[in-house]
């Protein structure tokens, strides 16, 4: 049962059924913690401190959420970069951002290059008139003291 539940079990699935597991999982753990709550605060009734009682009412929202923010986390940590970028595409935004990851850069690249249907026509149009823009094209970083400092921290790094 123990092999089920392993992260090296769930990458073998397809990320549909790893995203329906987790979603799964999540919400069957709220549901026992929200039961374990109810049960907890028939317990509680029948003591005369008030301040079990209203510790246990100001617990149950907070700590439904945590459980669903984690599942959410959770979901999205099993994804990988390229369904995240196939999300964000059938989202509506018309450019992926991938910072500090040259891999996972060269990952998205590479799925969008071998999936052009991702794109739309909506949207190479917005791109197309954003590079008309003569504030963004013609932008000048060479002449920026900042972008100066950058190269030179950059060519200061030793290559790897």
């Amino acid at each position: 049962m123990q092999d089920y539940f392993s992260v090296e079990t769930l990458r073998e699935l397809d990320w549909g059924a790893e995203l329906f597991l987790i979603v799964t999982l999540t919400l069957l753990f709220r549901l026992i913690a929200m039961r374990a709550l109810v049960v907890l605060a028939r317990h509680f009734e029948k003591t005369a401190n008030v301040w079990d009682d209203a510790l246990l009412e100001a617990a149950k929202r907070p700590l439904s959420s945590l459980i669903l923010v984690f599942g959410l986390l959770a979901a999205i940590g099993v994804s990988g970069v390229e369904v995240r970028a196939q999300l964000a595409l059938a989202a509506g935004c018309d450019m992926v951002l991938v910072c500090n990851d040259s891999e996972a850069a060269r990952r998205v690249a590479d799925y969008l290059e071998n999936n052009p249907e991702q794109r739309s026509e909506a949207s190479d149009r917005r791109l197309a008139e954003m590079a008309r823009n003569e504030e963004v094209v013609n932008y000048h970083f060479a002449d920026s003291s900042r972008w100066s400092r950058a190269i030179q921290i950059i060519k200061s790094l030793p290559a790897s």
